[in-house]
């Protein structure tokens, strides 16, 4: 049973239809979730690089000499002279393909301003420019490849991962109740190689 047309805009308050797509992407509602969504994928594989014992930095803001900040999740020196700077994303599965959103999102570091700011920061190291995106239900897309192989990931079923799901909403005269719920497990994440 769906709600009635009268009732389709959000019960966040904002003025956009409330589908669950809505929800878990983009609602203000659900911000700090999206939030801790995307940190514990970013946290897994800096805790993966740092078991490995490759020096890694986590957040670290670069700043370009034009003021522009850059704030990546991880930076992980696989050796002395080579880094991977990782940014992960949960992506809402649209009719973008998805290879097209990893793209996008290597495009965020991999462009001349970020290489100038890293190499003041880095000099003689060389930089790979490698993002993580999951989809929306954790699948892990075969644009991963190369991210996967940089950092010596797989995409298996291992530790769970926190995840934000509208289970129950509904509409009460003066007031919004959402309900939001974590899955304590999920199909589709990453282990780590020894």
């Amino acid at each position: 049973m769906s709600n009635p047309t009268e009732l389709t805009g959000c019960r966040g308050g904002c003025k956009a239809n409330e589908t669950t797509c809505h929800i878990l992407q983009a609602c203000p509602i659900a911000h700090e979730i999206r939030v801790e969504r995307h940190n514990s994928v970013a946290s897994r594989i800096a805790a993966h690089c740092k078991k490995k014992g490759w020096t890694t930095f986590e957040e670290l803001h670069i700043r370009h000499q034009d003021g522009t900040l850059f704030k990546h999740d991880i930076v992980a020196f696989t050796s002395p002279d080579t880094a991977v700077v990782c940014d992960a994303q949960v992506s809402w599965e649209t009719s973008e393909p998805i290879p097209e959103v990893w793209d996008r999102k290597r495009g965020v570091y991999d462009n001349e301003k970020f290489r100038e700011a890293a190499l003041q920061k880095w000099p003689d190291v060389n930089l790979s420019f490698l993002p993580c995106i999951l989809g929306d239900r954790g699948i892990w897309p075969a644009c991963n490849a190369a991210t996967a192989e940089s950092l010596q990931l797989r995409s298996v079923d291992t530790q769970p991962l926190p995840w934000g799901f509208v289970l129950s909403a509904r509409r009460d005269p003066g007031k919004v109740c959402l309900f939001i719920y974590f899955f304590s497990k999920f199909n589709a994440h990453f282990e780590l190689r020894n």
